[in-house]
């Protein structure tokens, strides 16, 4: 685990949100989801900056479709951006965590 997903993990875990648990590396049919909240059907992944590449890319886009046709949505963070920017993150997630928010890719 990176310094990046510890910090997430963090405070994904400190969410008081009803329906909001969210689990770590979980298995969803062919896809392993970094973060996975099954109640609200969201997969949080956080990209390596420096590993980005259009494979990466490439790979990412798949696994998000994967996931999409399991009626999950798939929400995208930086390294960079969940270690100096955690509060923005979680109010993204937060957000995402409401009901009536689309569940689309």
């Amino acid at each position: 685990m990176t310094d990046a997903e510890r910090t997430l993990w963090q405070h994904l875990r400190q969410l008081v949100d009803g329906g909001s648990h969210f689990r770590r590396q979980d298995v969803i049919g062919p896809a392993l989801a970094e973060f996975a909240c099954h109640a609200r059907r969201i997969v949080i992944e956080v990209d390596d900056e420096e590993g980005s590449t259009t494979e990466t890319a490439r790979k990412g886009k798949a696994r998000a479709e994967k996931l999409a046709v399991r009626g999950y949505r798939v929400l995208r963070f930086g390294h960079s951006e969940v270690l100096n920017n955690i509060d923005s993150v979680m109010q993204t997630i937060q957000a995402s965590l409401r009901p009536g928010q689309p569940r689309e890719a």
